[in-house]
């Protein structure tokens, strides 16, 4: 049970990290664009797949962790994660 909670709270806290540098990289969008005095134009499909490749790594750690100490709950919703960043890898 102990693993259990170990492997929770490391998904929780890459959840944290995660929106933490989505928060940041939209604060530097918005930043850039102030300086520019234009509207932002978004993300580049480069940086769009860039960010998708770093949460399918980071849920495939989560998802091996999940193994490791067969949580097949945590398992399952990181197999679900990957399925769909995979999906929208497909552009």
């Amino acid at each position: 049970m102990d693993r259990d909670k170990v492997t929770i709270g490391h998904a929780q806290k890459t959840q944290s990290l995660l929106w933490k540098e989505v928060v940041k990289a939209m604060a530097e969008r918005d930043n850039l664009r102030l300086l520019d005095g234009g509207d932002s134009v978004g993300m580049t499909d480069n940086q769009y797949k860039g960010m998708l490749l770093d949460q399918l790594e980071d849920w495939q750690e989560i998802l091996d962790l999940a193994i490791e100490a067969a949580n097949t709950e945590i398992q399952k919703k990181a197999e679900k994660q990957i399925a769909k960043i995979n999906e929208k890898l497909k552009f």
